[in-house]
């Protein structure tokens, strides 16, 4: 079995020289980056178990289906100190465990591949390897950093950040998705303890085939959406990590304003769905300050707080 360190080496040297579509000889291939075949063939074997846009032929070598880039490397910068990882359980937990061990300054960790990547209300968070962007930033409780709304106002920050990269009809569902021509293209997740808060961003970069069978709901990338023009992940990555730390730097309270240009549920007639399968119905009227979702029902405006509740279109909107 080929050490994690040998592993993230090769992958590193792999998507710098042989991630332009072409084939290349499983042979060439190794003489190029100075290893040999069988390591080589094994360690492609393990990219593609862990969902790397990878195909390998017997008899034309090795190739990249999709254009991958590194998502962090010599010469990025970034506004914070950033952990790269090539494979973790998740990258919050490497933010929260940082967290309870005293970390005193803001940091993110980013990886290649979560083995246990985490999405809100204990899901999973599926994404292939270098097909997305995974950063966790750590915010200690010495930062002052407000969990009132944090998931919305990262979701902005996320939206204007993709917005500004050349995307066009990008939107906002309350509480925590980022999504594009109806179809899901990332996600937040907020994990808070008295030591500080966690916020996990999740966006997809390339289509990623990785545990297809498990995603539930259509998505997107950045790739499908913009095509040649789709920038390499370290410029993602800088642009998600300044547009965050820049909105939750702002006092100016300008975000719920500026939420709803974005806010794909209002004036939409929504079912929720609250804990112990409640369920009702009402038309959604946008955002507070606080971050609730405020609904319309027939008894009365109703507020929904993230957290206690789903929220997904009635039925006889979708059809």
């Amino acid at each position: 079995m080929i050490q994690e360190g040998k592993l993230a080496r090769v992958w590193s040297q792999v998507v710098r020289h042989l991630a332009d579509g072409r084939w290349y000889a499983l042979t060439m291939a190794a003489r190029r980056l100075h290893v040999s075949p069988d390591a080589l063939r094994a360690a492609l074997w393990r990219f593609e178990e862990w969902g790397a846009p990878v195909q390998c032929d017997s008899y034309r070598g090795v190739r990249f289906v999709q254009p991958v880039t590194l998502q962090s490397g010599a010469g990025a910068r970034f506004p914070l100190p950033v952990q790269a990882l090539f494979v973790t359980d998740s990258t919050n937990t490497r933010a929260l465990f940082a967290l309870g061990a005293g970390l005193m300054r803001r940091r993110a960790w980013v990886a290649e591949f979560q083995t246990q990547g985490r999405g809100r209300a204990q899901r999973r968070w599926h994404q292939g390897m270098g097909c997305g962007v995974s950063v966790s930033l750590a915010f200690p409780a010495s930062d002052g950093v407000s969990l009132e709304a944090l998931s919305l106002q990262v979701g902005l920050a996320l939206a204007e950040a993709v917005q500004r990269l050349g995307v066009r009809g990008v939107g906002l569902k309350w509480p925590n998705d980022v999504i594009c021509q109806g179809k899901k293209l990332g996600g937040i997740l907020i994990e808070a303890r008295r030591a500080g808060v966690v916020v996990g961003i999740g966006l997809n970069h390339l289509r990623s085939r990785h545990h297809t069978g498990a995603i539930t709901q259509p998505i997107t990338s950045l790739h499908a959406l913009l095509g040649a023009r789709c920038p390499a992940r370290s410029r993602v990555l800088r642009e998600i990590l300044h547009a965050v730390l820049a909105e939750l730097d702002d006092v100016s309270a300008t975000w719920v304003t500026r939420f709803a240009r974005f806010d794909v549920l209002e004036g939409q007639a929504i079912r929720v769905i609250e804990a112990e399968n409640n369920t009702w119905f009402g038309v959604a009227e946008g955002v507070d300050a606080q971050g609730c979702l405020r609904v319309s029902t027939a008894q009365g405006l109703r507020l929904c707080r993230a957290g206690e509740v789903s929220v997904r279109l009635h039925e006889s909107v979708q059809e």
